[in-house]
């Protein structure tokens, strides 16, 4: 039923755009009711597909560093009872809980998406995307056929890239602004 109901709003634009304006909506109103703890940090990779790519680098450095020793790490997955992790606990993607931590964590790192086409960021939550490639295929505004400026912005506050060309592409096809890369 879940795949059914997914393929309904990932291939019609109407049943698409009420998920987005409605699940947004409910999502900033339950945020205002939950607090974000500066100490959480929620990682996914793939959006919950995988434990790997630079997700997983930015996760272990971390657990490992006497730094973040008082952090909780969160990891999310589609299938969370085939993963096991030291030093995370994890959880479930695209429930009610997922959305709640997303909330509640004052730092995301992905190198997809974490707010699942929806838009619920709140003002102090750090968003770090380290994408997952080289770009030569078609994407974000290339895909759509679109300009640039009509493609919804990123809301991310970091976007890695591994070379000045891929941030040139990121920027424009992701319509995320140029100062918020690291090369």
């Amino acid at each position: 039923m879940k795949k059914i109901l997914m393929n309904y709003i990932k291939y019609f634009k109407g049943i698409q755009k009420i998920y987005r304006i409605c699940g947004s909506i409910f999502l900033r109103i339950v945020g205002i009711f939950v607090p974000v703890n500066k100490k959480l940090i929620l990682f996914n990779s793939f959006g919950g597909k995988k434990y790997d790519d630079s997700p997983k680098v930015v996760f272990e450095y971390m657990s490992h560093d006497e730094r973040f020793k008082e952090y909780e790490f969160v990891w999310a997955f589609h299938e969370p009872e085939k993963h096991h992790l030291e030093n995370a606990r994890i959880i479930k993607t695209d429930n009610l809980r997922y959305f709640i931590t997303a909330l509640s964590a004052r730092c995301w790192v992905t190198n997809s998406a974490i707010e699942r086409g929806l838009k619920f960021k709140k003002k102090h939550t750090l968003y770090v995307n380290t994408w997952h490639g080289t770009p030569i295929k078609l994407m974000g505004a290339d895909e759509q056929g679109k300009e640039a400026s009509k493609v919804p912005k990123r809301n991310y506050d970091i976007q890695t890239a591994q070379s000045k060309y891929e941030a040139d592409i990121f920027s424009r096809v992701f319509n995320v602004d140029y100062e918020k890369f690291i090369i």
